[in-house]
């Protein structure tokens, strides 16, 4: 039941308001009434009821100051304006004030009981709305762990381009206070992974994985050095700060408190000193490294600094890397022509090192197709979606005898990943279309925001919104007006119905508003238009 407060000076008004309304049809509870503005004042304190229905005119305060009083004092209360029609104007005040209501004497039943109605309707959406962010609230605290375990992957692997973006998110899941320190990233995995789990069925590897990730996360968070994640199969990243020394210290007790506690042998690699917004690049780093342990062996931790290059070489390898991640940026986004060209400027970038073994130079490509292959397994699909397989396609890089043949062999293959993506991608954003306009079709008649179809389609605001628009040549908001007012020009048909009637049917709950947008989009009001169909009909 919801709680009601009457007002009026007139003490037969009020009983009649509270005897003759059938207010129990209506869900409605009269706990108390009120003869002056101050005494409405006092009880709406007291009893914190949901709506208050009062008169404008009245002794010591006037309705239209009680309603003053309550919204400074931000009482979530709704207020109803009984008004003569010689107070008009304080009606119009009274909007402006944002009351809810007002209705004029002589009271009609009608009137009174359908706008009490409207205003509980409200009310239960709030309830519901409210209930509903509290609970998404508690959920989203609940699994804060697993939102900073996604954000430090993402930022490893240089899902985010923006800065601020970083910083945001760095607060947000309550991660290094001191954002400006130099920043290191490391991969561990697991050493001769294959062998590793070959005896232990799927639920005994997460497990393992779990149980990793938790002694690891442990030891680096009682440092306070810096925070671990999970990347992949077998694939762990850590952001560090602090002095490199400290983490030769903190990589040699995970591993030794993993090989003591899960009997696992693993190593770790460590990139080079970076920024927030360049620490992909140091992680990068820290996976390279990685390759390094069949020569250092298991239980190592290779500094990416140990296995530079001669004559410069790392500086020109960090170039590379950035192409990398280029390459794997247009290959997703399928775009076919921009894979060929920053191909083609790695190929330009290795080509001024004359001294560049050729193992080296392949080692680069076939880094590449392992970047290409996660990226693949992240969609669920590999190599054979251009009818190629990953270890055919690095025995056919080591038969490559000079450079321009390994160049041309290595934008035909990923130039046919690029042309592949592009027609998932556009398979895709068609789905995705047909489902946003699905959705506004069925619920054009209540309020639909960017963030609910967000939250149905699990994809971010601002990139459904760029594909409906470049896929239908409007905006999502445009394309729901079209639909609300299309069905309001067929509802305007039935002259049975209210125009009143017919803007709340499609989803507006201000007439006047309704009318404003009606106009806008065919050129006269819903009467006229209602006329002009009628006529149409006679003829």
């Amino acid at each position: 039941m919801y709680k009601m407060v009457i007002a009026d000076d007139e003490a037969h008004v009020r009983e009649g308001l509270r005897t003759i309304v059938p207010w129990h049809d209506l869900h409605i509870e009269i706990v108390g009434e009120a003869s002056d503005g101050e005494e409405a004042l006092e009880l709406c304190g007291q009893l914190k009821p949901d709506i208050l229905l009062t008169d404008i005119r009245m002794p010591f305060m006037d309705g239209l100051e009680v309603a003053a009083r309550l919204r400074e004092r931000e009482e979530h209360t709704y207020i109803v304006i009984i008004s003569g029609f010689q107070d008009f104007r304080y009606a119009q005040t009274a909007l402006s004030m944002s009351v809810d209501a007002y209705i004029l004497k002589p009271i009609k039943m009608e009137e009174l009981m359908e706008t009490i109605h409207k205003i509980t309707r409200r009310i239960e959406r709030e309830l519901n709305t409210s209930i509903t962010v509290e609970s998404l609230q508690k959920q989203l605290i609940d699994h804060m762990p697993v939102i900073r375990d996604k954000f430090l992957a993402n930022w490893l692997t240089g899902y985010y381009k923006s800065e601020r973006t970083i910083r945001e998110k760095l607060a947000y899941v309550q991660l290094l206070q001191d954002e400006d320190r130099p920043l290191y990233a490391a991969s561990l995995r697991i050493d001769d992974y294959d062998q590793a789990i070959a005896m232990y069925t799927e639920e005994h590897i997460q497990l393992i994985r779990f149980a990793l990730l938790n002694v690891a996360e442990e030891i680096v968070s009682q440092s306070a050095l810096g925070a671990v994640c999970s990347i992949g199969e077998n694939e762990f990243g850590f952001v560090l700060w602090g002095r490199p020394e400290e983490h030769h210290a903190l990589s040699r007790e995970v591993i030794a408190a993993l090989k003591r506690f899960l009997k696992l042998s693993v190593s770790i690699g460590i990139g080079s000193k970076s920024t927030i917004l360049d620490v992909d690049l140091s992680y990068h780093q820290a996976v390279e490294a990685l390759q390094h342990t069949y020569y250092t062996g298991s239980n190592s931790i290779v500094l990416y600094e140990d296995i530079q290059q001669p004559n410069g070489m790392g500086v020109e390898l960090a170039n590379v890397l950035k192409l990398h991640h280029r390459v794997i940026s247009n290959i997703k986004s399928g775009l076919a022509e921009e894979t060929k060209l920053t191909v083609e400027e790695i190929f330009d970038h290795v080509r001024r090192y004359q001294g560049t073994t050729p193992e080296y130079v392949q080692s680069l490509c076939i880094d590449l197709l392992y970047a290409c292959q996660r990226t693949l397994m992240e969609f669920g699909d590999d190599f054979a979606i251009i009818n190629e397989h990953l270890p055919n396609l690095i025995q056919t890089i080591h038969k490559q005898v000079t450079l321009d043949s390994l160049k041309s062999y290595m934008i035909h293959v990923l130039v046919k990943l690029a042309e592949s993506f592009a027609g998932k991608n556009n398979q895709k954003h068609y789905r995705v279309i047909q489902t946003i306009k699905d959705y506004i079709q069925k619920n054009y008649m209540n309020e639909i925001t960017i963030h609910t179809l967000s939250e149905i389609l699990s994809l971010s605001p601002n990139y459904i919104s760029l594909i409906f628009k470049k896929g239908t040549g409007e905006t999502i908001t445009d394309y729901t007006v079209t639909v609300k007012m299309e069905n309001a020009k067929q509802l305007l048909k039935s002259m049975d119905l209210k125009i009143l009637d017919i803007a709340e049917m499609v989803g507006y709950e201000n007439t006047n508003y309704f009318s404003t947008v009606f106009k806008k989009y065919t050129g006269m009001h819903p009467g006229k238009y209602r006329q002009m169909v009628k006529e149409q009909d006679n003829v």
